[in-house]
């Protein structure tokens, strides 16, 4: 008798532990099936990252008012202001739904190792509604679909796609010369301080006036240029940022006859406050003091 009462009990623990069961999965299935459907996009925060190194990082950022214009950090490749059409922004609800990621609110998951990929993602809706997931080492289902497809829909840019942003200068200036100086691998320059300043006209005896300078606000950027004749003359025409990076508009004019064949050396220069350049990389732009041996 007390044999079949244990067994009885067994039974029925083990039919409350199948019931406990289904609800969680019913209640999975209702989330996925229940979730909101997104029909427009105001935000879209999307980083993953596989591993440590810069070349496994990618980021899209696009933010929708009048239109939509993304940044993106592709595998160190950076975009900035690029305009996103409507059909891609389309293409990209159309994934957003397909992989049902609004059930995916609110995952937040880790396991406890070094060194692994992660994922972050924050989209805000056109009806101000909110999905934000985060995971390292752990995903939500369809993860690797909608991953995938995000990387096939954006990672396409060309110099096509590229928004040039120009950049207001202070002023400017055009300088020739008829002698070169050793300016290594460097034809672009950067110069914040009264010390780089002296020392740029030292090596190149450009002697360019920087006394109109502020540098406590602002930067002078100069770009060497070696002409092929001494008839041909060049000119600073705007500065402008392209794919995040500070770059010169550059003009050459060349005489109809040229009267020499001598080389030339053209010192092109702008004066820009701080402000206007400090989004933008200026890597390529190097200090003088970098030629300078026994510094």
């Amino acid at each position: 008798m007390k044999k079949n009462k244990s067994s009885k009990k067994i039974i029925l623990i083990l039919i409350g532990i199948c019931f406990v069961l289904g609800l969680l999965c019913v209640g999975f299935i209702i989330k996925d099936f229940w979730a909101k459907e997104v029909n427009g996009i105001k935000k879209f925060t999307y980083s993953f990252s596989d591993g440590w190194t810069m070349s496994g990082h990618s980021s899209y950022e696009i933010t929708c008012n009048d239109k939509c214009i993304g940044n993106f950090n592709l595998g160190g490749k950076e975009y900035k202001e690029v305009t996103i059409d409507e059909e891609k922004m389309d293409k990209l609800v159309k994934i957003i739904n397909e992989n049902n990621v609004p059930a995916w609110d609110g995952f937040d998951q880790r396991m406890d190792v070094t060194d692994g990929s992660s994922f972050t993602l924050e989209i805000t809706t056109n009806k101000n509604d909110t999905i934000k997931a985060h995971g390292y080492m752990k995903y939500p289902r369809k993860y690797r679909d909608f991953e995938k497809e995000v990387v096939e829909l954006f990672n396409n840019f060309d110099d096509d796609d590229i928004a040039i942003k120009d950049i207001d200068y202070v002023d400017k200036f055009e300088v020739q010369k008829h002698t070169s100086f050793d300016n290594g691998e460097f034809t672009k320059f950067s110069i914040n301080s009264e010390k780089e300043a002296q020392v740029f006209n030292e090596l190149t005896g450009a002697e360019i006036d920087f006394s109109k300078v502020d540098f406590s606000e602002e930067y002078v950027f100069i770009e060497y240029v070696v002409a092929t004749s001494g008839s041909d003359t060049y000119e600073l025409d705007g500065v402008v940022a392209k794919s995040g990076k500070l770059e010169f508009d550059i003009e050459e004019h060349m005489p109809d006859s040229y009267g020499t064949n001598d080389m030339a050396y053209w010192y092109i220069g702008a004066i820009i406050n701080f402000e206007d350049v400090m989004d933008y990389n200026i890597g390529e732009w190097k200090s003088p003091l970098l030629l300078v041996k026994d510094k």
